[in-house]
């Protein structure tokens, strides 16, 4: 058998052994890397939120920072805000955000009306491009 670097090897129980030990190592070198990227990255999301750049160019490559809210809404309270029908055109079991600003853009919904059904939840979101 020919390997993947182009060395001719007989596969024998010690030679699998040693490609299994191998492939374990790297899967485990790859989770611990992950782990040090998150805690990077979230380091990163932290000093973000401090500051109003927009993009980091670096020598690997650029960096872009999204400041965004994530919102959440308060069903019950919409329900009590707008009516049932218009309600029912932007809602399932749960809002639907997309549903929910096309009815805000057709005006069927006054979003100052329903401002306090909202909660948003601001969030810095990382992008690299290597």
């Amino acid at each position: 058998m020919t390997t993947g670097l182009g060395i001719e090897t007989e596969v024998t129980h010690e030679v699998l052994t040693r490609a299994a030990e191998e492939v374990i190592a790297i899967r485990d070198r790859q989770a611990e890397l992950a782990i040090i990227a998150d805690q990077a990255e979230d380091t990163l999301k932290a000093l973000a939120k401090e500051s109003r750049i927009a993009s980091v160019q670096t020598a690997s490559g650029r960096v872009a920072i999204t400041r965004k809210s994530k919102r959440t809404f308060d069903a019950e309270r919409m329900a009590e805000l707008v009516s049932a029908s218009v309600f029912d055109l932007f809602t399932t079991p749960k809002v639907v955000v997309k549903k929910f600003d096309a009815a805000v853009e057709l005006g069927a919904v006054d979003a100052d009306k329903v401002a306090d059904a909202i909660k948003k939840t601001p969030y810095v979101e990382i992008r690299v491009y290597a």
